[in-house]
């Protein structure tokens, strides 16, 4: 078992790793919430208690519980809306490209920009673009804010697992 100072260095390194983890969702270039899963179980690793555990597997639940959710609600939008798969990979594309062009909002901007670009050559007409860009707009920033909000949750199951921890050692 770790020493108390270096269980509090794991839990101050988990915790920055949570956040990198809930900006990669918010800003897909890092995987967010693979790395909330990684970061956790670390934590769990280190700190090796049952109360350390227990608050360390509340979160990876929790986080699990997200990506499952995102996945489902996008996947099930995009397939009401009969958006394929190849305009998602033309958006992600064009989004890697805003990112170099133009760092900072040029990943959002590619995104929508590719994104509306391949509606309108799939439909031909700017009108059912817009209305299919928007509703994948939506879809996506469902599953994005339903990940965020369980690796808030996440956040806080981590925080209780450090409290019960450190309160028992």
């Amino acid at each position: 078992m770790l020493s108390t100072d270096a269980q509090v260095w794991a839990t101050v390194i988990a915790y920055v790793g949570l956040v990198i983890g809930c900006a990669g969702i918010i800003v897909p270039v890092i995987p967010g919430s693979i790395l909330n899963l990684f970061v956790l179980i670390g934590w769990g690793v280190a700190v090796n208690s049952t109360m350390g555990w227990s608050g360390a597997a509340g979160g990876i639940l929790l986080t699990i519980i997200g990506i499952a959710a995102s996945w489902v609600l996008t996947g099930n939008r995009l397939k009401k809306l009969e958006v394929p798969n190849r305009v998602i990979a033309i958006a992600a594309l064009s989004a890697v490209v805003g990112m170099f062009a133009l760092p900072g909002p040029g990943l959002v901007i590619g995104f929508v920009v590719g994104l509306f670009i391949a509606e309108w050559v799939r439909h031909s007409t700017a009108r059912e673009a817009l209305a299919t860009t928007k509703g994948t707009l939506v879809a996506v920033g469902i599953g994005l804010g339903i990940e965020l909000l369980c690796a808030g949750a996440a956040f806080i199951a981590l925080t209780m697992g450090v409290f019960l921890h450190f309160t028992t050692v």
